[in-house]
């Protein structure tokens, strides 16, 4: 087989399950053209799994994507077999390195037949599965079993090991930011320091509660917003089942999202009330001047350069930088703003208090599918944000004083 990158390679194995689909439904199982792009797929797929332990792939209404970037095809794809899998509730799932022919025969059998997820032996194929009704999501084999790669969480207690983990991300994260305001030449090291501990703690937790860090005095804000930012994309990446590196370069680049605001005058990224068109302006200028600062740091990833940039663009075409025509933010930038805008809305501003978790949710569901990309919204609120501690009742605290992150 010609030597294909892991995205070009996975891009092949859909179009050719695509096409074993449509020939299945043409003419039958056993024809020749189904059998031949069902082998195809088979050879695509493993050639990718020789490299890493799994394929995971989320389905959205426009594209697909792998490992954090739109396959080539995806847009064809997802109006084809990815739309076959969305009707049968399916919206991610997951080729593991034991994946064999027959198991993926199989699947194409049962999404061809109608009953995908009512069979029990598909081993190394993961079926992730996000209900609306409340109820929260679900990760399933093709029984309908629990799967290990998304579950469930309701509140649970915290766990004292991720808290530990969690106070030491909250100081990795002060030294970070302390170091940014003070040297504009400061370390990629420090940000790799702040990273891992974050990480760490979402690994220690393992799935179950998450940890936040609540802001107490004005001094705090810059760094614990960024902190829980960076805990809240963590783990929105790993619910929808992105690599490890990925989430790990996500969470890196949601702890320095903000970086541009060092070069807005306190006055202004203080001030109570409503900023003036000139104020403004220069608020929304912070994207282009964090993208400039990580641009000269040495060891800061490119994805961490774009999450910068792209934090307040819309899908819709609204938000700054105005994007340009045609253009699509990254995943990694649509994932950092969803945890962007839940956390400071939780937090007291200098125009406002705090907002309840129920307050947020209305709002933000507001612009589902414009501002917020629908499936990600999904996965933030039923998977994500189920997994917060109950919330203490939100009191008005006008003593607070707190830099206007969100605007």
């Amino acid at each position: 087989m010609i030597d294909l990158s892991p995205a070009q390679h996975v891009d092949d194995a859909l179009a050719a399950l695509q096409t074993a689909l449509s020939a299945r439904e043409v003419y039958w199982a056993e024809h020749t053209a189904a059998t031949s792009a069902l082998r195809a797929a088979f050879s695509h797929l493993r050639a990718t799994l020789a490299l890493q332990d799994s394929v995971t792939l989320l389905f959205l209404p426009d594209r697909i994507v792998f490992d954090g970037r739109e396959l080539p095809s995806g847009p064809r794809l997802a109006a084809g077999i990815g739309h076959r899998f969305r009707e049968r509730g399916i919206e991610s799932l997951t080729f593991e390195k034991t994946l064999a022919h027959d198991e993926l025969e199989t699947l194409l059998r049962l999404l061809c037949d109608g009953s995908l997820g009512t069979h029990s032996t598909i081993a190394g194929i993961l079926l992730h599965r996000i209900t609306t009704d409340g109820t929260g999501p679900a990760a399933t084999h093709a029984s309908g079993t629990s799967g290990p790669a998304i579950s469930s969480h309701r509140a649970e207690p915290l766990n004292p090991i991720a808290l530990q983990l969690h106070a030491q991300s909250v100081d990795a994260a002060h030294q970070l930011w302390s170091s940014i305001t003070t040297d504009a030449a400061f370390s990629g090291g420090h940000v790799e320091m702040a990273a891992s501990n974050i990480l760490e703690m979402l690994a220690a937790c393992g799935g179950g509660a998450l940890p936040l860090a609540a802001v107490k005095s004005h001094d705090e804000y810059t760094y614990i917003h960024a902190t829980n930012v960076a805990v809240l994309s963590g783990a929105l990446a790993e619910s929808i089942g992105l690599a490890a590196p990925l989430v790990r370069d996500i969470t890196l680049g949601a702890l320095l999202h903000d970086v541009g605001k060092q070069r807005i005058p306190l006055p202004i990224l203080n001030k109570p009330g409503k900023l003036d068109a000139a104020e403004l302006s220069v608020v929304q200028q912070h994207p282009v001047d964090g993208a400039r600062i990580l641009a000269g740091v040495d060891d800061v990833t490119d994805l961490a350069l774009i999450i910068a940039y792209e934090h307040h663009m819309h899908l819709d075409g609204t938000g700054y930088p105005r994007p340009a025509r045609g253009r699509s933010t990254h995943l990694a930038s649509r994932i950092v703003q969803l945890a962007d805008v839940y956390d400071a809305l939780g937090t007291h501003r200098p125009y406002r208090v705090a907002m309840p978790a129920e307050k947020i949710r209305q709002i933000m569901s507001d612009r589902r599918g414009n501002a917020y990309e629908s499936d990600l919204f999904d996965v933030f609120f039923h998977m994500v944000l189920s997994r917060l501690p109950a919330p203490a009742p939100v009191q008005p605290e006008p003593t607070v004083l707190t830099p206007a992150a969100a605007r």
